[in-house]
């Protein structure tokens, strides 16, 4: 037992000997360059130890930037325009309309008119189609723009039409009826929304505003001015920082390009009443008169420049609102170009949202649609599988691609004159003249493949409810644009909509 003991205490010592002694050449490399017997440690461990990835915790779970996207008369109809566009644009019958790539794409329910669709969105009831932010018993609803700054967000609201106008009233205003466009404006102090950008000037602004407006508006214009003479001074009492006509279109232009603009509360009223048509902007009559008004992206633009200054987060609601306009003159070649406006818009947002992929919602819906169009998803998707529209200087090549390829045939000589049009630079830049050739193909094309407006009325169709980024999974089983509100406040955990404001006692 004595000899067993022994050995066991042998052969122990043995080992730990073993594992002191050093490795000769290994002691002598670390005692004369220590700096590269640490460097090799170093690069080495990577390849061994997994890169770590973010835990699910530090996802966030409910979004830091909403924007409520509402196309005023957008359906299915106009869609098909932006996706048929949008081909031509990149030459690639893969790269379609920014929408297209949305995670949840459903077509729902909307409302008849402009401010009961708008209500909709922004209060969660259906209403009276003259009323705004009012229940159908005239009650004043809590807005979803109330709930955001109850909880502490920056709220904006922007529109290519007139900022009084039914769509974006109904985030700001409380009045039964629509047309009360003065009355609309009064509201706008109540609402306390931080960023407010669009046409409208004679609305909001008195006969004789002072030093802010020097009475010519972005489009060179004198409008006449009606706005309460107590609104403004209140406005401005508040904090509002103000960009007004033509100055303030170039000051806002300046500002953003040197990166300056920087208010947190700020009214910006470009043009006398609606903003002009994108038809406008490329048209060879137009000459410049057009230049000096912001587009909706720019207004955007800014818009998150301002918005984002709140460390909270914010809540936009942007109208692309020329949109039914175009429809109700049943001009779907001016329809073409805003909903272009609304794609470069999208693409903008796009870009924001990979720089905050898991801080960003973005919602596209509309009010309703107008034009009660036709068309047919299984035509338009044959017509996406075919080889794309390429430019070329010979217009007879380009005529007869559109023949024999997309079966477009009733419009080839006319084709011919149109780009031998734009290869001359008729229209205006490289850019205008292709924008002009796209929507005359964009037009025929998509009659060509079931898409034609049959109508200069409002209808009752679908409409789009897509979503993208943190917490749209929410709205996978949608059916009605009144969701909207609800489903934010759910993902968001505020006071869920509708909910009626009550008088102060």
């Amino acid at each position: 037992m004595k000899n067993k003991i022994m050995l066991i205490v042998f052969c122990t010592l043995l080992v730990f000997s073993s594992c002191s002694q050093p490795d000769t050449a290994t002691d002598i490399n670390a005692q004369q360059t220590p700096e590269i017997a640490t460097t090799e440690i170093i690069t080495v461990a990577p390849t061994d130890t997994p890169v770590p990835t973010p835990s699910p915790t530090a996802v966030p779970t409910k979004p830091k930037y909403i924007f409520i996207i509402i196309g005023d008369g957008f359906g299915r109809g106009a869609m098909t325009l932006g996706e048929i566009y949008a081909r031509l644009e990149s030459e690639d019958m893969s790269k379609g309309a920014a929408w297209e790539d949305f995670t949840v794409q459903n077509y729902v329910t909307a409302m008849g008119e402009s401010a009961s669709g708008g209500t909709a969105i922004s209060c969660g009831v259906e209403t009276d189609p003259w009323y705004i932010g009012k229940n159908i018993d005239g009650q004043e609803m809590y807005t979803i723009m109330d709930r955001a700054k109850d909880a502490g967000y920056a709220t904006g609201v922007i529109t290519n039409s007139s900022i009084t106008d039914a769509t974006p009233a109904t985030f700001m205003s409380h009045i039964t009826n629509r047309y009360g466009f003065t009355r609309i404006a009064d509201c706008f102090p109540e609402s306390n929304v931080d960023f407010i950008a669009g046409g409208g000037l004679i609305s909001v602004l008195p006969e004789k505003p002072g030093d802010v407006f020097d009475g010519v508006d972005a489009m060179h214009y004198a409008p006449e001015l009606v706005g309460s003479e107590w609104l403004l001074p209140e406005l401005m009492n508040m904090g509002y920082e103000t960009y007004f006509g033509l100055a303030g279109s170039i000051a806002l232009r300046s500002e953003m390009a040197n990166g300056t603009y920087n208010p947190e509360k700020s009214l910006n009223l470009f043009t006398g009443g609606i903003m002009p048509y994108e038809f406008y902007r490329y048209s060879s009559k137009a000459g410049t008169k057009y230049d000096d008004v912001p587009s909706l992206t720019e207004m955007t633009q800014a818009g998150i420049q301002s918005l984002s200054q709140n460390e909270n987060g914010f809540v936009m609601m942007i109208e692309s609102g020329l949109i039914d306009k175009c429809a109700h003159k049943s001009n779907e070649e001016m329809e073409i170009y805003e909903v272009k406006e609304l794609n470069n818009l999208l693409l903008e947002l796009m870009d924001f949202y990979n720089e905050h992929p898991y801080e960003t919602m973005i919602i596209l819906t509309a009010d309703h649609e107008t034009g009660n169009y036709t068309h047919d998803d299984e035509l338009l998707n044959q017509w996406k599988a075919k080889s794309p529209f390429l430019w070329a200087d010979d217009a007879s090549e380009m005529a007869a691609f559109l023949t024999q390829e997309w079966g477009v045939t009733t419009y080839s000589k006319n084709l011919e004159t149109q780009i031998n049009k734009s290869n001359a630079a008729e229209i205006g830049t490289v850019s205008d003249n292709r924008a002009y050739l796209y929507a005359e193909v964009t037009m025929y094309t998509a009659g060509k493949y079931g898409t034609k407006i049959r109508s200069s009325e409002h209808s009752g169709q679908l409409v789009p409810l897509f979503v993208i980024g943190t917490g749209s999974e929410i709205f996978k089983d949608s059916t009605h644009i009144k969701e909207i509100p609800a489903n934010i406040c759910n993902i968001m955990g505020w006071t869920p909509l509708p909910e009626v404001k009550l008088p102060q006692e």
